[in-house]
């Protein structure tokens, strides 16, 4: 297939086909989520056909060399002509607990930035002031800003919204 060729493969195509050869025991989203939910992060949003193999490197527009990606995740997705490793960027994504993928990309990149564990920063500002917390909180999530045609706050934006809002807590407590 030329690289510049319209892909002809549908979505339901996709779906009917991985819904024939899917473990949702190894993914994030349920068999019954394939066409709703992005197949990396398990959110739903708006799904795009992401080749396994991409058409520029010979691969080919049927169901099987596609999975199903939100625009986040299908950036980040390996251009690769083996497969297999796109296979093992998807599974390696899977997350323990039902949709929280990008909860948990904030809290690695939280304890990367910071040297702290994010969970233990909430829950200690949280005993301190219950109340307090819970009103910053809500007032700071209203004041978030997405950048320009992201239509909502990325990974790096979410770190810097707790940590903001920590250092404002800790001030005023």
């Amino acid at each position: 297939m030329a690289y510049h060729e319209k892909m002809q493969t549908k979505v339901k195509d996709i779906v009917a086909y991985r819904s024939a050869h899917f473990d949702e025991t190894k993914m994030n989203i349920d068999i019954s989520d394939l066409s709703t939910h992005c197949w990396r992060c398990g959110e739903i949003r708006r799904l795009q056909r992401c080749h396994i193999v991409p058409s520029s490197a010979e691969g080919h527009d049927s169901p099987d060399n596609y999975f199903l990606l939100c625009n986040s995740c299908h950036e980040e997705a390996p251009n690769t002509t083996n497969p297999n490793r796109m296979y093992e960027w998807l599974l390696s994504s899977r997350s323990d607990i039902y949709n929280t993928f990008w909860g948990e990309k904030v809290s690695d990149v939280y304890q990367k930035l910071y040297q702290k564990n994010l969970k233990d920063e909430i829950v200690s500002r949280y005993i301190k002031s219950q109340n307090s917390f819970e009103e910053l909180l809500a007032q700071k999530i209203k004041e978030c800003k997405a950048h320009i045609g992201q239509g909502r706050l990325n990974v790096s934006a979410w770190v810097a919204f707790w940590e903001n809002l920590f250092e404002e807590f800790d001030y005023n407590i």
